[in-house]
């Protein structure tokens, strides 16, 4: 898949901080700025709006719009970086990575979800602050730039603020053609905008993987970088959340938006999926560091092979394996398929080729696998019963053994 190489995060990215008093001048009408930035030159000034959408009045600001908030780091007093986020627990809410991987817990956060986006004292201390391990991993391996599929992070406060939450998003399939609305704080003012998913790179694509954008109107602006896309065309309080504003493109009206559905399980349990982490019972996805793409099994007879993360139906999913412990070795266990009496299938190191199978899992030393965990998080997984190899990714996208084991082709992610 070709993946973007300009996209730009759609945050207010001032090089200097601004008092609540020289906000409020700026929302005035008053001469008070921020300083102009080269992705703002290139996304819209700071003052954009979403282009081809509709203001949210104080009227109109109930359910699901009264859950989306402005945010605003806060640094000796003065506000940063300008982003959106939805309150999804007392005090949890939901934004993009880029928005909040500076921010730490015992810094100041200001927030609202005024339809006007007025900032300013009281500020709240920020107790967690979670960002998705696969948006780092990505943003580190030159070959992949697919950072906004997982441009998602998890922040809490210590204050309940009377603000309603959004039920946790769902794990809900996105498809071609489907409708949304998503909201931002781009222009100040809470704005929302009807728009029409495309897949990644093409409209014709038949499903959706890690990530999906809007081509033309609306487009996400400077500033709305962290707000929700509420499923169907007109927001309700029934509306799920499909999808979290990443970035645009540089010089078009593309803008692209985090699946939630492939990070649903990280959202609910950031704190305790916060790394790759290897260990019994471990229930994610095995995602090569060459493409980005999940092994998954299909077929009849099933066969594994890496394919573009999906993960529409987790946690029982083709892409979706569980890890069981067998002493320091792990069972690759496939979360969807059974056979006939109820057994599931693992991994299988062919005992006389170097290709993988998948087989009914049972005690075969062959569906041992040992997880090596390599600088940046990556793992080379090898087979038991041949240490010299390890699994890869062949050029034809199936998986395999190799004794090649130093390039991306045998790096892999165990992401939940």
């Amino acid at each position: 898949m070709t993946q973007p190489n300009t996209t730009q995060p759609l945050i207010r990215s001032a090089r200097s901080f601004v008092s609540p008093i020289g906000l409020a001048l700026m929302l005035a009408g008053c001469a008070a700025d921020l300083t102009t930035t080269e992705e703002e030159l290139e996304l819209g000034t700071t003052e954009s709006a979403i282009i081809g959408g509709t203001n949210i009045t104080e009227a109109q600001n109930v359910s699901p719009f009264n859950s989306v908030v402005r945010i605003a780091e806060v640094d000796n007093g003065l506000l940063g970086d300008v982003c959106t986020a939805t309150k999804i627990g007392v005090h949890q809410y939901l934004t993009a990575a880029h928005c909040i991987e500076n921010t730490f817990p015992g810094g100041q956060i200001a927030i609202t979800n005024a339809a006007s986006g007025d900032l300013g004292p009281p500020f709240y201390t920020v107790t967690f602050s979670f960002v998705h391990p696969s948006y780092a991993l990505y943003k580190a391996v030159a070959s992949l730039s697919s950072e906004n599929a997982y441009d998602v992070g998890v922040f809490t406060i210590n204050t309940s603020l009377p603000y309603p939450s959004r039920p946790l998003p769902g794990s809900g399939y996105v498809g071609t053609n489907t409708q949304g609305v998503f909201v931002g704080y781009g222009s100040f003012n809470k704005r929302r905008g009807n728009m029409t998913a495309a897949a990644q790179g093409s409209t014709s694509l038949p499903r959706f993987t890690r990530y999906f954008q809007d081509f033309g109107n609306p487009t996400g602006q400077t500033g709305d970088s962290g707000g929700p896309v509420f499923s169907g065309s007109t927001a309700t309080s029934s509306s799920s959340i499909i999808g979290i504003t990443a970035a645009g493109l540089a010089g078009s009206s593309t803008t692209f938006f985090a699946r939630t559905g492939n990070v649903y399980r990280w959202i609910q349990n950031p704190h305790l999926l916060s790394q790759s982490i290897v260990a019994n019972g471990a229930l994610g996805f095995l995602v090569n560091a060459s493409t980005g793409q999940c092994i998954g099994e299909s077929g009849n007879p099933l066969v594994a092979g890496t394919y573009e993360c999906d993960g529409r139906s987790q946690p029982t999913d083709n892409q979706y394996w569980k890890l069981v412990a067998n002493g320091s070795y792990y069972r690759v266990q496939n979360t969807r398929h059974l056979t006939s009496s109820g057994t599931p299938y693992c991994l299988q190191a062919n005992s006389s080729t170097t290709a993988i199978d998948v087989a009914p899992c049972s005690t075969s030393a062959f569906q041992d696998w040992q997880f090596v965990t390599s600088s940046g998080g990556f793992n080379t997984i090898r087979p038991r019963q041949f240490s010299s190899r390890c699994m890869i990714r062949n050029s034809n996208g199936s998986i395999g053994q190799s004794t090649s084991c130093s390039g991306n082709a045998s790096r892999w992610v165990f992401h939940r």
